[in-house]
């Protein structure tokens, strides 16, 4: 009866992780079409654009799988790398 619940645990904390993992592809694919779009209105305009993506790679998918209970706008503080 004991391996039951563990495995059923078990299998439920893998469905979590798998959805939250889902989110956070989405998440993360979204944002990174803003900043491409971003980056390409400074290359036109000849600004930098590079500090987008720099500030982009400052956090990853596995910190914000980790840190489950954060909501994923919360991991930059600065928003202003995928804005004008």
């Amino acid at each position: 009866m004991k391996s039951i619940i563990i495995s059923l645990i078990t299998w439920i904390l893998f469905l979590l992780a798998a959805r939250r993992s889902y989110v956070i592809w989405l998440y993360l694919g979204n944002l990174l079409d803003e900043i491409s779009y971003y980056a390409n209105k400074d290359i036109n305009s000849n600004k930098d654009w590079r500090w987008r993506y720099k500030e982009f790679n400052k956090v990853s998918q596995v910190q914000m799988l980790i840190k489950f209970w954060k909501p994923l706008k919360s991991f930059w503080k600065d928003h202003s790398f995928h804005t004008d």
